[in-house]
């Protein structure tokens, strides 16, 4: 029995809200006698017959998570009052069967309450549903209430918001998705913003819609919106749907239901979002415009990889928002309205929840509040479509797909508008040249493909070989939009490495073979097997890769299975692409693993940690070693029981740095002289790191503002197996930080997955880079910007 469950087996009437208020009012000397209540309570519950329900009253349903209990009012005022007192998920019906108002209890956190409520209701109306909440609510035939907060905690959310809430923070959020227009960027959305209302049309059924409301407010201010649609709660709800649509409103898809499919499946997602989008394109075609879906959003706004390439695949952009007032939890009308006018900028993407008689009533007035002080302020509401367009932005939607919204390119952008167009030849003028060139052959690509969007809506014997065309041509610029993408990142990268010197978080490293050592840390003998685990991890990935895994030295545990100490060298690919330290740089750091060991006898988890440093291999030029400074000692390679030499060449190599006192060990080959080669490139390896970490940490400290480092001294990594979950604490949990099977990341082949994120945002990080040079030589610091 789960805690909601039991707690749920007490009656509403025992602990509604007056019973406890009084109760701990009158101090803890009470709690005995509540327990004896409580006892006496419990022995004497019998379970009864539900009585019949007369037709034109008011009905009360609450459910106690076991069972659903009904009341009955004649008079609407006993009824609000009665719901008023109770602390359990409820529902209130007027004489017709229409939902009044709703709440979900803070321990019904899957609102199953007040789903099953309004199940039993329809059931009792002959309307049919689901029998399971659950499942009504996945199929779309009964709403997610979501629970009230603790008291006191919107207030207080309230307070915080107020104070932390901003574009920068709110968007952070959602870095990979539509945020906002930046006016500087796209002048042409000056004192305009594009509002969008979330969880349309109604979850309570048709007659709890307040579209009509949302409309006539929506026409009396001159405002048009963005609709995201629930595509399960079309029906019933078109005819209202149409008349937005031919008021100058947008809709958009919001999936079926309001729920997250972060954790979906491929599959499900698709279809989800290929109903969502039949079900607009029928409004549109009802309306007499053309099916056309362009936004997405995703629900609790969480964005999967997977969803990501979904939306992709089916050219919808997700749109989320910089101005936010987190109206669900926090119910205050006027305060929604003012925070949303007050923080909203030239270009914002503003969102507020729907309001429905009975669920969320209070962001009617916050809409007309925010209409209100946006009138004042001489700001429009317009959709997203049209601020879109007002920002020049169409050629740069489908462009998603070659720059995956990156910052670099909108400061690229930026920096164009900044200088003139002839330059002295050279990398700078080479690289801005090639921007231009990219610029044109995209926005040919969109006039191609509005071509051939007007074609379609016509009618003529030719069409479809006249679309065909259009699609070969389309093809072809696409394929030489592609070329000139990819030139024009290696022209940013060849920019950025300028003297071509050896740094950590440079490109040129990238090339480089590998040197990882992995330590066990907290943990004892766990740790020492899950510091194999890992070794073995990444043995497989390197023979996956064709590279080569040579261990230089190794020293075992305790245990036959364990590992105290290891220090590899990893060679093979060739070029920034495939050699092993682009690959593998961003593994530097603490890996935590939690489960239960198998020598855990009362299966408690215990949490265990290694640590891994990655380097890239030193060449000579990269650091020159003075013969006097490196003390070289010859040693056994190994000894057997009775101090005998198992083998008796003195083949094992110690390379010593004499001032700085730094030495390595290396035994992993039959020879000497390879040994020795193998330990001076070692110890030159950890010298060279020594000496640029040194510079990056004076650097780091003189940087303000900086989010991590991404060093080995900061936790990475965990890997829990209760869960089955690994979660890389550097990355998005909606770009590749979450969503990984640790069995499969430890034992199997999904390493690769999260690597390949990090390449991905140390890519992206190298081209910002590279911007931010061209930007401080094209553009000189004390130059003002027209």
């Amino acid at each position: 029995m789960s805690g909601w469950e039991g707690v749920g087996a007490l009656s509403g009437e025992l602990f509604s809200r007056n019973v406890v208020q009084n109760t701990f009012g009158r101090g803890l000397s009470n709690l005995s006698a509540l327990s004896q209540s409580l006892g006496s309570f419990l022995e004497s519950c019998v379970p009864q017959e539900p009585k019949a329900l007369q037709d034109h009253t008011w009905k009360l349903g609450y459910s106690t998570g076991l069972k659903l209990y009904w009341e009955e009012f004649q008079e609407q005022e006993q009824a609000e009052e009665r719901y008023k007192d109770l602390w359990w998920s409820k529902v209130l019906f007027d004489p017709d069967g229409h939902v009044v108002r709703c709440s979900t209890a803070t321990l019904d956190p899957k609102g199953v309450g007040v789903a099953s409520l309004i199940i039993s209701a329809r059931l009792r109306y002959a309307e049919g549903a689901s029998s399971c909440p659950v499942t009504a609510m996945e199929q779309g035939e009964a709403p997610f209430i979501p629970p009230e907060r603790l008291p006191g905690l919107p207030q207080a959310l309230q307070l915080l918001w107020d104070k932390v809430a901003s574009r920068s923070s709110i968007s952070w959020f959602c870095a990979s998705s539509l945020c906002y227009f930046d006016v500087a960027v796209h002048p042409g959305v000056q004192n305009s913003v594009a509002l969008t209302i979330d969880d349309v049309p109604c979850r309570l059924g048709p007659k709890n819609s307040m579209l009509p409301e949302v409309q006539r407010l929506l026409k009396q201010y001159d405002a048009k919106a963005t609709f995201m649609l629930m595509g399960k709660f079309i029906p019933g709800n078109e005819q209202d749907l149409i008349s937005l649509l031919q008021a100058g409103h947008e809709l958009g898809n919001h999936g079926l239901v309001d729920k997250s499919y972060a954790s979906a499946s491929r599959e499900e997602f698709e279809a989800a979002v290929d109903e969502c989008s039949s079900g607009i394109k029928s409004l549109q075609r009802s309306a007499g415009f053309p099916e056309a879906v362009r936004w997405f959003r995703a629900p609790h706004a969480k964005l999967s990889g997977v969803m990501s390439e979904v939306l992709k695949k089916k050219a919808l952009t997700n749109v989320m928002c910089d101005t936010y007032a987190c109206c669900p939890v926090i119910q205050d009308g006027d305060f929604i309205g003012s925070f949303l006018a007050k923080q909203a900028e030239h270009g914002s993407i503003i969102v507020i929840h729907m309001p429905e008689k009975g669920f969320r009533e209070w962001c009617l007035l916050g809409l007309r509040q925010l209409l209100q002080q946006l009138q004042e302020r001489q700001m429009k509401a317009v959709t997203v479509g049209k601020l879109a367009q007002l920002a020049d932005w169409t050629f740069e939607l489908r462009r998603v797909r070659h720059f995956s919204g990156a910052l670099w390119h909108t400061h690229l952008l930026e920096l164009l508008h900044q200088v003139p167009e002839e330059l002295p030849a050279g990398k700078a003028a080479s690289v801005l040249d090639s921007f231009r060139s990219l610029r044109q052959l995209e926005e040919q690509h969109l006039e191609l493909q509005r071509q051939r969007d007007v074609e379609q809506q016509s009618e003529g014997e030719d069409l479809e070989e006249l679309i065909h065309l259009y699609n070969s041509e389309l093809q072809a610029v696409e394929a030489r939009v592609h070329m000139r993408h990819d030139l024009l990142e290696k022209e940013l990268f060849l920019f950025q490495r300028g003297e071509g010197r050896l740094e950590h978080h440079d490109a040129v490293a990238d090339s480089r073979d590998a040197v990882m050592e992995l330590a066990p840390g907290v943990g004892g003998q766990e740790a020492a097997l899950f510091t194999a685990e890992l070794m073995e991890m990444y043995e497989r990935f390197a023979d996956s890769r064709g590279w080569h895994f040579q261990v230089e030295s190794l020293i075992e545990g305790q245990s036959e299975s364990g590992v105290n100490f290891a220090a590899v060298r990893i060679s093979g690919g060739g070029d920034e692409e495939s050699a092993p330290f682009g690959w593998l740089r961003h593994e530097s750091g603490v890996h935590r693993v939690q489960r239960v060991p198998l020598t855990e006898r009362k299966g408690r988890m215990q949490t265990s940690s290694c640590a891994v440093v990655l380097l890239p291999v030193a060449e000579e030029e990269d650091f020159s070693l003075s013969p006097g400074d490196v003390q070289i000692e010859i040693s056994k390679k190994s000894s057997g029981p009775g101090g005998q030499s198992v083998n008796a060449a003195h083949q094992a190599v110690r390379a010593t740095h004499t001032p700085s006192g730094l030495s390595v060990r290396c035994t992993s080959s039959q020879s000497q002289f390879e040994n020795k080669t193998r330990a001076l490139e070692m110890l030159r390896t950890k010298l060279l790191d020594q000496q640029l970490s040194a510079r990056a940490e004076k650097e780091r400290s003189q940087r303000k503002g900086q989010r991590g480092t991404g060093d080995r001294s900061e936790k990475i990594r965990t890997y829990n197996f209760q869960r089955d979950e690994v979660t890389d604490h550097r990355l998005p949990k909606d770009q590749g930080g979450a969503g990984h099977s640790a069995n499969d990341v430890l034992f199997g082949a999904g390493l690769e997955g999260i690597l390949k994120a990090h390449k991905h945002h140390t890519r992206l990080a190298y081209l910002n880079h590279a911007v931010d040079l061209l930007k401080d030589e094209l553009v000189p610091k004390n130059a003002s910007v027209l």
